[in-house]
């Protein structure tokens, strides 16, 4: 667990460069030092949708639970800001087209 590393020359991307190409639908991100265009693997956007999985289930179970409004929406929020700062630690990126694609 790290942050995504060039696939190239291996300087590894900031907290920073991830969060925004995950903000901005997985845009690729260009290595600083040598230009190369990676972009996020398919595993990484899968295991991205299962890292904010808990919100979603969080939300169905304070209903069966009958939690308060207030406490649901605060679960929520937490759980969200957490995934959201450690989900750049998991995401991997590569410059081969082959790695990026689904394989049908």
């Amino acid at each position: 667990m790290g942050l995504p590393k060039c696939d190239q020359c291996r300087t590894t991307f900031s907290w920073g460069q991830v969060s925004k190409s995950l903000s901005l639908f997985y845009r690729p991100i260009i290595c600083p030092m040598c230009k190369t265009e990676n972009r996020i693997t398919f595993r990484s956007r899968l295991l991205g949708s299962v890292i904010i999985m808990p919100i979603i289930i969080i939300g169905s179970i304070s209903t069966i639970i009958s939690l308060s409004l207030p406490v649901t929406i605060t679960l929520i929020v937490v759980t969200g800001l957490i995934a959201i700062l450690i989900q750049p630690y998991f995401m991997k990126y590569s410059s081969d087209e082959t790695e990026t694609n689904i394989a049908i």
